[in-house]
């Protein structure tokens, strides 16, 4: 690795993530692309969501990495929290266990937010190689960009509150991002702070959402208690970040933004996104 990465490391990130017994191959990948990409002083706090007698796999062992059981589950927000309380890095971010992080990706989005200081969350842009898309963020409602994958200051997670944990699972980020946009910060989508994310729709894994009474209930109350602040959310976000038009981002009918030069980005290093090369060879790559 070249001094320059090495020199680099001096900022402080506390990564939180859930982990299944499913999915072991999954958090090998993250650990492996965040151990070739990342330029910060990182440490991944995971959730394992299985009992105390389900071994954590061994492929997880890492001096970056620390396993916590999550059982009984709390949910995904009362489960990041308690794992933000564990670390003490100046910054926070969450992935999903089936993510990857491009190069440099960490760093990006921190020098982002320490240029504008009015932004409170970088949203992470990213990819769903299968079918292939665009690097993009996500909006909802209609127009109002949430942080699918994001990374924030600890004392502006300390000042919100954290994750709302009335929030079951989907919507966490949805809910952090409103409670961040309430105190006059906005959402900061930075284009080279990318995220690949293999995602494949499981209709079990809807099934399971659908009849999770904790789920719908939670996301309800939320959602009815910010439903009528949405357009001073709105306004605070035109406010302290602007249009994302006039960065360079693409709003799309689907719903969301595209950065389309990252997605050249994407097709110049990979190609075809179903022959993406192995995590192994950019770690040379960059070495």
């Amino acid at each position: 690795m070249g001094v320059g990465l090495l020199q680099s490391r001096t900022e402080t990130l506390d990564l939180l993530v859930g982990a299944t017994p499913d999915r072991v191959p999954e958090l090998a990948r993250l650990i492996a692309s965040l151990d070739a990409h990342s330029l910060t002083d990182w440490h991944l706090y995971a959730g394992f969501l299985a009992p105390e007698d389900v071994a954590i796999p061994l492929t997880w062992a890492h001096p970056r990495v620390t396993v916590r059981h999550e059982w009984p589950r709390r949910g995904v927000s009362a489960g990041y929290n308690a794992l933000a309380a564990i670390g003490a890095g100046d910054w926070l971010g969450w992935l999903n266990d089936d993510a990857e992080v491009e190069p440099g990706w960490d760093l990006a989005a921190i020098r982002a937010l320490q240029a504008e200081p009015r932004a409170g969350i970088a949203a992470l842009p990213y990819c769903t190689p299968h079918p292939p898309a665009g690097w993009h963020v996500n909006t909802f409602p209609a127009g109002l960009v949430y942080a699918n994958f994001g990374i924030l200051r600890r004392a502006v997670f300390a000042d919100v509150g954290g994750f709302d944990p009335r929030v079951w699972m989907y919507g966490c980020d949805n809910a952090l991002c409103f409670r961040v946009l309430s105190t006059g910060r906005g959402i900061l989508p930075v284009p080279d702070a990318r995220i690949v994310h293999h995602y494949r729709e499981d209709p079990r894994r809807r099934d399971n959402m659908e009849a999770n009474d904790a789920q719908r209930a939670g996301w309800d109350a939320v959602f009815a208690e910010w439903r009528p602040r949405l357009p001073a959310l709105e306004a605070t976000q035109q406010r302290t970040i602007g249009t994302l038009e006039a960065r360079g981002w693409r709003a799309v009918s689907a719903g969301g933004y595209v950065c389309d030069g990252a997605h050249d980005v994407y097709a110049q290093r990979y190609g075809h996104p179903l022959e993406r090369p192995a995590v192994a060879s950019e770690r040379q790559a960059i070495a």
